[in-house]
This record gives C-alpha cells, sequence and structure tokens, in this order.
C-alpha cells in the first residue's frame, strides 16, 4: 500500500482472506476479501474478480452457508471463462473438492439452483454488491 501498488495490495488482501479462512478468523476474513474484491472489480479485472469470488465461496463454507458459496463458485468459473483464467491446478482441485462436499450438504435441487443463480451472476457491475 505504502508504494502504490494497488494489484499487489489487492493479491495481498485476497491471501491474507483465504489464510485468515484456514486459520478460522472468519472476520479478518471477510474484511480482506472485501478489500480485495473491491480493489480487483475496481480495475475491471474480471480474472481478479473471479478469483475474489472463489476465496469468499470458501469462507461461506466455513461460515455454513453452502448454498451461497455454491453460488459464488460458479459464478467464478463464469468470469474465468470469459476472462481465459484458471485457476492454479491444486486450486481447481481444492475448488471442486469443495464445491462436491458443500453440493452433498444440499438437496440436488437446492444445489442446481444455487449453481443456476452464480451462473446467471457475473455481470460485473452488479457483481460486487451481490458478492459482499
Amino acid at each position: 500500500q505504502d508504494v502504490g501498488d494497488r494489484r499487489c495490495t489487492a493479491s495481498t488482501h485476497r491471501n491474507l482472506g483465504l489464510v485468515s479462512v484456514h486459520l478460522g478468523d472468519l472476520e479478518a476474513a471477510n474484511v480482506h476479501l472485501d478489500a480485495a474484491l473491491d480493489q480487483r472489480w475496481r480495475f475491471g479485472d474480471e480474472a481478479g474478480v473471479a478469483e475474489c469470488a472463489e476465496a469468499l465461496g470458501l469462507l461461506r463454507s466455513a461460515e455454513g452457508r453452502p448454498a451461497e458459496a455454491i453460488e459464488l463458485l460458479a459464478a467464478a468459473r463464469v468470469l474465468r471463462e470469459r476472462s481465459g483464467s484458471r485457476p492454479p491446478e491444486p486450486e481447481r482441485i481444492d475448488l471442486e473438492t469443495v464445491e462436491r462436499q458443500l453440493a452433498s450438504e444440499l438437496s440436488h435441487d437446492e444445489s442446481d439452483e444455487a449453481r443456476r443463480r452464480g451462473e446467471a451472476l457475473p455481470d460485473l457491475e452488479d457483481l460486487p454488491a451481490h458478492l459482499a
């Protein structure tokens, strides 16, 4: 932040958010991931917003909100396809594992509906209000 590198700051917030999720500090995770999403959205960075949506999906999972988590992960996939980006292979495998686990916590219809809502979300202009 001190040197004005906003992209690095956004990445750092995302990384700190993920670390906070894994440590169980969900309040700190929300703060960091909201900051990362806000900065990536201001850049119009679809790949960066997708990364934030994935991280927020993991956070919603940790918060016990499986439908919202599935929705966010589905939105992230659409954004990644549109931007031509892909998560690193270990992250992709983790995301798929988490999504399967989340789907098992819901009925088939609930899981499908959450996925459809997420796939319909990615209008970059409206996304931050929905993700926050």
